[in-house]
């Protein structure tokens, strides 16, 4: 059986719920969040070294200092997010998973200026949490 089965598991039902969480509110649950964060320190260090544990939360880390620079054009929900499913599925999970969500999102943008101009939308921005979560799921398909 693979040892990642149900970290992976684990993390993708977590991720759903984070990401209803933005769609409905905008923003997510801190407790839900830095909970998510904890627990997946604590399973990388059981599952992997310290130093993969480390690696896995350097792409939400990233993030987090874009959101600093940049007046928090990505929320730093977002970030944090990132940042426990990295801890959660690792490295190269996290790293699809990121791409994919920023590519998806980016469709998801445009779709959205179309519709925006338009006048049928009354909200100034998309959240991001769904577009990870899709990217975590195009990475298990991936393999």
């Amino acid at each position: 059986m693979d040892t990642q089965l149900v970290p992976n598991a684990v993390s993708l039902l977590w991720i759903t719920i984070l990401s209803i969480q933005d769609i409905l509110y905008m923003k997510i649950s801190k407790r839900m969040t830095y909970a998510f964060v904890i627990s997946g320190a604590l399973v990388s260090l059981i599952n992997r070294t310290p130093t993969e544990t480390a690696l896995s939360a350097v792409p939400g880390l990233i993030l987090l200092i874009i959101c600093y620079t940049t007046k928090e054009s990505l929320g730093y929900g977002d970030a944090i997010t990132t940042v426990g499913l990295g801890l959660w599925v690792g490295m190269r999970i996290v790293c699809v998973s990121l791409f994919v969500g920023i590519g998806l999102s980016l469709v998801g943008s445009i779709i959205y200026m179309f519709i925006e101009i338009k006048g049928l939308s009354g909200k100034k921005s998309i959240p991001f949490i769904p577009f990870l979560m899709l990217g975590q799921v195009v990475s298990y398909a991936g393999g």
